[in-house]
């Protein structure tokens, strides 16, 4: 793995969603009691499903940035454009309009499973 990948592996292994939390939530939403091995598992899994979703933010903000340079800058060449949108990148904080975007595609793409007809909430993210 290059230096880079190393060091995004090392941060994604020390975050952590608050299990005492997800199992408050969990306990809400299913209105019932829920074992530790239920909230472990759940909380791995929205880990997983946030590390995605960051992702596709990213990837949103990448693809406006290059439309934003390629549209005002034709004169840059390809290698110009690509290290523009590298730097801009790193000075530039994910927005909400990028999280939901990537949510929005996330959808599209059936990242998640459908639920049955009895277990269906309204979603909190719409």
């Amino acid at each position: 793995m290059s230096e880079d990948q190393v060091s995004r592996y090392e941060r994604f292994r020390r975050t952590h969603l608050s299990r005492q939390i997800m199992e408050k939530w969990m306990q809400r939403v299913l209105d019932q009691k829920v074992h530790a091995n239920c909230v472990i598992i759940t909380t791995g899994i929205a880990k997983v499903f946030v590390g995605q979703l960051i992702e596709g933010a990213r990837e949103v903000m990448e693809g406006e940035i290059r439309g934003f340079l390629e549209a005002t800058q034709p004169q840059l060449t390809p290698e110009q454009i690509e290290d523009e949108v590298l730097n801009q990148l790193a000075a530039r904080p994910i927005e909400p309009f990028h999280i939901m975007e990537s949510h929005r595609r996330m959808q599209q793409d059936d990242f998640t499973a459908p639920l049955p007809a009895a277990c269906r909430k309204p979603c909190p993210f719409s």
